[in-house]
């Protein structure tokens, strides 16, 4: 065989090493991203430790009720009679402005923190808009303050409109339109868990009725009623009772709380909002699903809703969960988690009934990768 080179190479040498750097090449381009993907996430995860140990430093100065995480946006300040629900959005005879902040909590939790606008501990995969579900329009739970600061007194301030009217999932426009182009904070998701055990057990209920579609229905918590009736049992007196209507909101403490991101996937499928397909068309139906719900409670009840979702995990013996959460990106992406086969091969409570593989869907009905869940106490809720 001829040299090739000084070098002295021969040919078989020269095609080898040029087949290892070929090899090489093709890992650096399959894992370098994935080694990127992890390192963001990572990084995301030391951002919510963050976030944590202030939440917890607020929970212990007893800064609203007792040992109490800070309320989200849109939660009621106090007990109010449900039949003042029409007053909310209309002006008040006195001076003919609206005066929702008599209500509500106005102030998004990231002030409350300490964090306002400071985009180190917002969410690093949503830098472009505060819409989490790509529908390019804001639902309730996405709503977050963006304010400006005052160079007077070095707080950041919100505008008249949006310090007194609470935001509907149609009204504030130029607030909307100037957090559909920011980077938004993680979704910040706080319960009492005695309400969210409840919330559990309603869905649980309706998935108890056994047909595929309860059991969808109840996983995917795609609907609200607190008058619904469950079937009698002779040995239980409190089966056919409603769980639902054991709440009262305000609770008198938040005691748990989820923060969500968008993950790389950029999408919380469903679980934030109330969303559903439609002639081939993911649509935001939360107005539906709120319809028998008082307006006073919507905010406390959307987040009810998502806590439940995003701490699902009922793929395991006998709705016992096998430890993942079902909607986290990571283990969709990697530990199987979107795959029908993880729910069809598992039974319900019955011992007879396999559940349904759709299950695997996000509750959007998409079986996309899914958000990235932070659970601070590690709770679920059940």
């Amino acid at each position: 065989m001829k040299r090739l080179s000084a070098k002295g190479f021969t040919l078989i040498e020269l095609l080898t090493v040029i087949g290892i750097i070929m090899i090489l090449a093709g890992l650096v381009f399959v894992v370098g991203p994935r080694m990127i993907e992890r390192a963001r996430i990572t990084s995301w995860t030391q951002t919510c430790n963050e976030i944590r140990t202030t939440a917890v430093a607020f929970l212990t100065k007893k800064a609203v009720g007792a040992d109490s995480f800070p309320p989200a946006y849109g939660y009621l300040k106090e007990s109010i009679d449900p039949a003042r629900q029409n007053e909310i959005g209309q002006p008040d005879p006195t001076d003919n402005k609206i005066h929702d902040e008599r209500f509500f909590c106005m102030v998004p939790y990231i002030s409350k923190l300490g964090y306002m606008r400071n985009y180190d501990v917002y969410d690093p995969f949503a830098k472009t808009s505060h819409d989490t579900d790509r529908d390019n329009v804001l639902s309730m739970l996405e709503f977050s303050l963006v304010g400006e600061k005052d160079a007077r007194i070095g707080e950041y301030v919100f505008s008249p409109d949006a310090k007194t009217i609470l935001y509907n999932g149609a009204n504030l426009s130029d607030e909307t339109s100037a957090q559909l182009k920011t980077q938004r904070p993680m979704l910040y998701i706080p319960v009492n868990l005695a309400q969210a055990k409840l919330v559990s057990q309603y869905y649980a209920k309706i998935m108890a009725m056994a047909d595929n579609e309860s059991i969808l229905a109840g996983g995917n918590a795609t609907r609200w009623n607190s008058d619904e009736t469950f079937p009698t049992d002779p040995n239980d007196p409190n089966a056919s009772k409603n769980p639902l209507k054991q709440l009262r909101f305000p609770p008198n403490r938040y005691d748990d709380f989820l923060l969500i991101s968008v993950g790389p996937a950029a999408d919380t499928g469903g679980i934030v909002t109330p969303m559903r397909v439609e002639n081939g068309n993911v649509i935001d139906y939360s107005l539906e699903f709120l319809a028998n719900v008082n307006k006073f409670d919507w905010y406390h009840v959307l987040a009810l809703r998502a806590y439940y979702l995003a701490t699902r995990d009922i793929n395991g013996n006998h709705m016992q969960g096998n430890g993942l959460l079902d909607f986290d990106f990571r283990n969709r992406t990697r530990s199987g988690e979107a795959k029908p086969e993880s729910y069809s091969q598992c039974k319900l409570w019955d011992n007879t009934t396999n559940l349904p593989g759709e299950l695997c869907h996000l509750p959007n009905g998409t079986n996309g990768a899914g958000p990235l869940i932070y659970m601070p106490n590690k709770a679920s809720g059940k």
